[in-house]
């Protein structure tokens, strides 16, 4: 009898593990989902908050701006994502050219040397104080 107890027992200790690692993958696969989307949330709040900054940075430049052409700010679809340059560039150094140097600033005459005051505390002074005891 103690040995049927027994294994009844352990049936509804290994059932419970079961039950309790079913649920654990459960939460841990809802958890997943949740950050997935909160991130993807998160993500396009920042698309949009850098869409409306560009709009408010374009508005200002065109009223500042009147006579400025802006026409190369064309709406473009929102769905485009921007991507690497395809614009080729030229590597090579550029020459560069020495032209002769001009000082672009005068500089005046060093001040004079700072005279020391003749009452001026030395270091055998300092050393040579006696600290009294304050107790």
């Amino acid at each position: 009898m103690a040995h049927r107890l027994r294994a009844e027992a352990l049936k509804v200790q290994e059932d419970l593990q079961a039950e309790v690692n079913h649920l654990q993958e459960e939460k841990v696969a809802e958890v997943d989902r949740l950050a997935k989307e909160k991130a993807a949330k998160v993500g396009g709040l920042q698309e949009l908050a850098f869409i409306k900054g560009f709009e408010l940075c374009k508005d200002k430049v065109a009223s500042k701006f009147s006579k400025l052409d802006l026409s190369f700010w064309g709406e473009e679809a929102p769905s485009e994502k921007a991507g690497p340059s395809t614009t080729a560039s030229d590597p090579s150094p550029a020459e560069v050219v020495p032209e002769p140097f001009e000082p672009t600033v005068e500089v005046s005459e060093p001040a004079q040397e700072p005279e020391v005051a003749e009452n001026a505390p030395t270091l055998s002074d300092a050393t040579s104080l006696k600290v009294e005891n304050l107790e």
